[in-house]
């Protein structure tokens, strides 16, 4: 009789197990009710999470005080409301279903899906019926890599389109060269390292080794764009400490700030600050950008005296946009040719090498390849909708703040408000007539996709009556 009582007891835990691990059709989730699936140890959880006034959806560490999350699904998206519900329908579909029956996919599938599994690794996955894998987190990074998990070639983690490669990139491995299917990959014990195609280590980036006791590691590409590997102390408040970071300077990103300003570093806090000659555009805010405060007219007077000075600031690296480099300048040959100059808007002396470049006025702008191409290549999926300029002017009153009317853009056109609200604004700031107002093709897509706020844009022709 004990032995059958046994027998039942571990028949009932292997069934309690399995049924942890696997979420079958029919299944649902809603942000106020049963709003998660744990993995089985319940380290890790994937469903609904608080964001600003909404939920969004994700996979997150469910055994630390406050949830972390580490993947976000349609993060480009807007918060949803308390009213929806997350479903892998009867059909096989994984869907956010709205109280008007309003349908959005949460994954991109071509199968139907049989069942999912959210696993102790972190990795969320989706099976077909014949259980083979035709889906999971694991392969579609957002701006998180968990132990066992593989960056690939080709893959990123962060939405960009950059044309010059490693020229602009927040950080590099210096690996180029190496294999073309180099990967990242992060041990259980915090060691990140580069594997070539034949998983050979070809570049250790920490060395490993770290307690794994109640701890876990993750790697993130934060909001200023440093690249830091973080540990969690499991069920522990103030859990989190930084291991290792790609960076010490935080103004090392590029895109922290808005055009004509940069990026100084106190201690471990950051600002924006104006170029001299500029200000900003609107006060408090950290990266709306400088206007120049000054009416560029003549070089000279009338009598052949300069009327412009040079002002030195000194560690500032600029743009490769110069029309002009001088060899064998001192840094006053260098001032006076600028001053010379009328197409010339800023001298860039390098100490140690005599070597000047002047940087032509219509020129000063974050990166060289929007301004000699003209045109900003935009990935189809954020690209902003073409309007006239007349359009645009009737919807937003004269580009007052109000833009009350954007709708008329639109028509009847089922759109989402805010994105196109954003997407605007983003306009407004690309069609300034002062080149140097306009942002970077980062900066563009930190805008589109609510990763940094868009200060309001002045009217693109108000330069125009200070020239």
């Amino acid at each position: 009789m004990v032995v059958v009582l046994l027998l039942v007891l571990l028949s009932a835990k292997s069934v309690a197990t399995r049924q942890k691990l696997n979420i079958s059709l029919g299944s649902s989730l809603t942000p106020t009710g049963n709003s998660s699936w744990l993995s089985p140890s319940g380290l890790y959880g994937f469903g609904f999470h608080q964001q600003r006034d909404g939920f969004a959806v994700g996979i997150f560490i469910a055994r630390i005080a406050q949830k972390t999350v580490v993947w976000t699904a349609n993060r480009n998206n807007p918060p949803v409301p308390a009213d929806v519900t997350l479903t892998l329908t009867r059909a096989g579909r994984f869907i956010l279903q709205s109280r008007e029956g309003q349908e959005t996919s949460i994954v991109r599938v071509s199968k139907p899906a049989a069942r999912a599994s959210i696993l102790d690794s972190g990795n969320f996955i989706l099976y077909n019926s014949d259980e083979k894998i035709i889906w999971q987190s694991f392969v579609h990074p957002t701006d998180t890599l968990l132990p066992g998990q593989r960056l690939l070639a080709r893959q990123q983690m962060y939405p960009t389109v950059n044309p010059d490669g490693g020229k602009h990139a927040y950080w590099l491995s210096h690996t180029a060269g190496r294999d073309d299917n180099v990967s990242l990959n992060l041990a259980v014990d915090g060691h990140l390292y580069l594997l070539n195609s034949t998983d050979f280590n070809i570049k250790n980036l920490t060395p490993g080794g770290y307690s794994t006791e109640e701890t876990i590691y993750l790697m993130k590409i934060d909001i200023d764009g440093i690249f830091r590997l973080y540990s969690y102390k499991l069920n522990q408040n103030n859990n989190r400490s930084i291991v290792w970071a790609s960076s010490d300077d935080k103004c090392s990103p590029k895109g922290l700030c808005g055009p004509n300003e940069y990026c100084v570093q106190n201690d471990q806090e950051i600002r924006c600050q104006c170029l001299p000659g500029y200000a900003s555009i609107k006060e408090g805010s950290q990266a709306s950008g400088c206007q120049n405060i000054f009416s560029p007219e003549s070089c000279n007077s009338t009598d052949g005296n300069i009327k412009y000075n040079i002002e030195t600031v000194a560690n500032i690296s600029w743009e490769d946009s110069e029309y002009s480099n001088l060899k064998s300048q001192s840094k006053d040959e260098c001032e006076q040719a600028c001053l010379k100059d009328c197409s010339c808007e800023a001298a860039m002396f390098k100490d140690g090498k005599f070597v000047g470049v002047l940087v032509y006025r219509n020129q000063v702008c974050k990166y060289n390849s929007i301004c000699t191409n003209g045109k900003i290549p935009l990935e189809e999926d954020v690209g902003p909708k073409s309007f006239t300029y007349s359009e645009l002017l009737e919807a937003t009153n004269n580009f007052n703040e109000e833009a009350g009317q954007l709708g008329e853009v639109v028509r009847d056109e089922d759109v989402d408000k805010l994105q196109l609200e954003r997407t605007v604004k983003v306009g407004l700031w690309c069609i300034q007539y002062e080149p140097s107002l306009r942002p970077s093709m980062k900066k563009v897509l930190l805008m589109l996709v609510d990763i940094v706020d868009i200060p309001l844009p002045p009217n693109p022709t108000s330069s125009l009556s200070a020239i």
